[in-house]
């Protein structure tokens, strides 16, 4: 193949009408070829992918398929893109109602239960034949939804979810169909016409545009008000929390400073001194004790991890794309890291700001959860680092998208590193000592946030009253004070309309 052939990825993008962005998303998805790599820093892309990106494109927003289900598909068909235009077929095997597990794509697919597929017959969710003689035979809109929700079970959706959301959007559409018999199907039987098969259907898809643009709107704007209520300010402040005065901490660093060897220091108190300089906002500081230690062991991974993240705060937006892949390749190399997970998860809660694309916010949200399950799911003997993942996780959970689950999840794991609090304090008197002085008022302030936003008032003053006996840099206490004022004043409220109802 000749490289003048290939293309870059703005010309494809160009061409195939979408972002570098997506670009990059289908190829790790495995929807599209990885690029072929022409000379450092360079990936160029075969001109056909512009066809192929506009089929995945055109299976989207036409047959409304989800990314999973376009992958199966090209999976399915060794990558004949022109299966996508064929998909209803390709969608629609007979399903198995025995409840058994069936080989697919290489893996165990967990069939519908009978009780779960008992429940859409009844509800009339699917239609369905039943020949004298055979299994039942159902409609190819009933078999694409069992087999929709077989592929979403088998992502971690739960049965019983998946139920729940049907039954809460069967009342939404019983009530748009009502309306559509007012409107557009009474204006069709008044207008007495000889092609009502034709008004019928540009009625139908009319509604139909209209009700996908209309979730699209409607979800782009929940989303817009969700990000202007999130506290950036936090997200964005010395290594995401409240800075510490450096008085307060200015004796335990310089005692640990003295400890230092000058020809042979140890690494642990490097990297400690590291972590002391960032809670007093001192990046520029930390950096240069990393880097002794990246000259003195390059292979060291909390230095690495650490090298990265206090990087992003000097970097222009490109620089900061660069040093997120650098993340995503140590995370790659090294996948039992979980504090390297951690941070990458965090990372891509940043991404959010970037976008204001609703599946992309939803994306990232996703991928910031899977890194934080497996850092959890690798979680590192050391309880000081066990902690600043726990700690990562309250922080990103109560700012999630998705409903309260987050939220009640968020305090669950505040109120995990609370119970440790005479364990993690014994741990600080040995080990860096300045840290719980930089600790407990975050996770105080933040855990107070939780529960103001949860409705759980009378907590939320008890977690925020005893933040305010820290000594942090503003605008530590002017948020504190707020928190105090906001939750006193909405139980206040309360109690004057109970007074008011008797």
């Amino acid at each position: 193949m000749e490289t003048d052939t290939l293309v870059r990825i703005s010309q494809l993008a160009e061409k195939a009408g979408v972002t570098p962005r997506t670009i990059r998303f289908y190829v790790q998805q495995g929807l599209i070829p990885k690029p072929v790599q022409a000379r450092k820093n360079m990936a160029l892309y075969h001109p056909d992918c512009v066809s192929k990106i506009r089929a995945i494109k055109k299976a989207q927003a036409s047959r409304f398929m989800p990314l999973v289900v376009i992958r199966q598909i090209l999976e399915e068909n060794h990558y004949d893109y022109h299966a996508l235009e064929a998909a209803d077929q390709a969608m629609d095997p007979e399903p198995d109602t025995s409840g058994t597990m069936v080989k697919e794509e290489g893996k165990n697919l967990q069939q519908m239960p009978k009780a779960t597929l008992a429940i859409l017959e009844k509800k009339k969710w699917v239609d369905f034949t039943t020949p004298k003689k055979g299994k039942k035979q159902y409609s190819l809109a009933g078999t694409r939804l069992i087999r929709l929700f077989e592929i979403l079970n088998q992502h971690g959706a739960e049965w019983e979810d998946l139920l729940n959301t049907l039954d809460s959007m069967e009342s939404l559409v019983r009530q748009t169909v009502e309306l559509e018999v007012r409107s557009f199907t009474g204006w069709a039987l008044k207008n007495q016409a000889s092609n009502y098969n034709d008004i019928q259907m540009l009625a139908e898809n009319s509604l139909d545009s209209f009700m996908v643009e209309t979730r699209r709107r409607h979800l782009a704007q929940i989303l817009s008000k969700h990000k202007k209520e999130m506290d950036y300010s936090f997200l964005a402040s010395a290594d995401e929390g409240f800075a510490l005065p450096p008085e307060t901490i200015t004796a335990e660093i310089r005692a640990m400073e003295e400890r230092l060897k000058p020809r042979k220091p140890d690494i642990r108190q490097l990297n400690d001194l590291a972590i002391g300089y960032s809670c007093m906002g001192d990046i520029k500081t930390a950096l240069r004790y990393l880097r002794r230690v990246r000259r003195i062991a390059p292979d060291n991974l909390e230095t690495r991890v650490r090298w990265i993240w206090y990087r992003r705060f000097f970097v222009g937006h490109k620089g900061a794309d660069r040093l997120k892949q650098q993340m995503e390749t140590l995370v790659e190399e090294n996948p039992e890291y979980a504090v390297g997970r951690a941070f990458l998860g965090i990372w891509y809660i940043f991404d959010i700001l970037e976008t204001d694309d609703p599946h992309e916010i939803f994306r990232l949200a996703n991928r910031c959860l899977h890194e934080f399950a497996k850092a959890e799911k690798n979680s590192p003997e050391d309880i000081h680092q066990k902690t600043l993942i726990q700690y990562a996780k309250s922080r990103i959970l109560m700012d999630l998208p998705g409903g309260a689950d987050h939220l009640a999840n968020s305090i669950l794991s505040f109120e995990a590193i609370l119970s440790q609090k005479q364990e993690l304090d014994a741990y600080y008197a040995t080990h860096l000592s300045f840290f719980p002085k930089w600790l407990w008022p975050n996770v105080y302030y933040f855990s107070g946030l939780a529960y103001q936003r949860a409705g759980q008032h009378e907590q939320a003053i008890k977690m925020f009253t005893k933040g305010r006996r820290f000594t942090v840099l503003p605008p530590f206490h002017d948020h504190i004070e707020a928190g105090i004022l906001k939750s006193a004043g909405i139980q206040q409220s309360e109690m004057q309309q109970k007074g008011g109802c008797k």
